[in-house]
């Protein structure tokens, strides 16, 4: 039975395979035996190489944990699918939103690039430890244009106020990511019972829908207790006069710029 060691959301397993490639590894031994155990505890993917040379298995551990839960074993060995499914949407998504934004308004923007770098990021995090590299690139991809659309289309028809497009990223973001995980979660990947529509799982659909109805729900309860008592305390909104000054000069006396 393996081990479960770390505190909070830093948790791996530690197993005789994860122990054995860690020796393998410390002692210089040549990397096709690592790469070999690391294809004996990752079955599912087919080519596996190194992201370092002599990689501290703690250091391997923060980098994936940080952006999600890990279901699998974990080696010091970087297995290409697991390397590329955590940090790659971001870039994926930043591509999507800049080619949707051009086809829309006939050019790209920096700003819109980096939205849809964090975009990205937000649509893989519950993603992440349950799909594999395509299945993240799908996300990216849909997170980049959904999330595009959301922070123009949406917020223009339904007129809110949401100069930092957190709503359009954050929340559409993370809901789109949580929808899509449903669908493409595989089991190689997050292990046996964590598979969704396309690993013969469709019912997990419907459980992230559950979920991020429940999510929505409490979050509009939370923000509407926390904008009343911001309201009857120090007010919610500055007057117009003070908007079209700037809040830098009418607040704080001084210019940002």
């Amino acid at each position: 039975m393996a081990d479960i060691v770390g505190t909070g959301d830093f948790k791996y397993r530690v197993t005789p395979m994860f122990m054995d490639a860690q020796d393998k590894l410390s002692t210089g031994e040549p990397q096709e035996v690592a790469i070999q155990l690391a294809r004996e505890t990752y079955p599912g993917i087919a080519n596996v190489t190194f992201t370092r040379g002599f990689v501290s298995s703690q250091a391997f551990v923060d980098r994936y944990v940080k952006n999600g839960p890990i279901n699998t074993l974990v080696a010091p060995v970087a297995a290409k699918g697991l390397d590329f499914t955590p940090t790659h949407p971001d870039s994926t998504a930043a591509l999507a939103w800049m080619f949707a934004e051009w086809i829309v308004k006939g050019k790209p923007s920096v700003l819109g690039i980096i939205s849809g770098a964090v975009a990205g990021l937000v649509a893989i995090t519950p993603a992440s430890g349950f799909v594999d590299p395509r299945g993240a690139l799908i996300i990216g991809i849909a997170a980049g244009v959904i999330c595009y659309w959301a922070t123009t289309g949406l917020k223009h028809a339904f007129g809110y106020d949401d100069s930092l497009d957190v709503f359009g990223v954050h929340g559409v973001g993370g809901a789109t990511g949580a929808l899509l995980t449903g669908v493409l979660a595989v089991a190689w990947v997050g292990g046996e019972g964590k598979s969704g529509l396309i690993d013969g799982n469709p019912n997990q659909v419907l459980t992230q829908l559950y979920g991020i109805g429940v999510v929505a729900l409490y979050d509009a309860i939370a923000s509407l207790i926390l904008l009343k008592l911001v309201d009857l305390t120090i007010g919610l909104r500055v007057e117009s006069d003070i908007e079209r000054e700037g809040l830098d000069l009418a607040v704080h006396g001084e210019a940002v710029h």
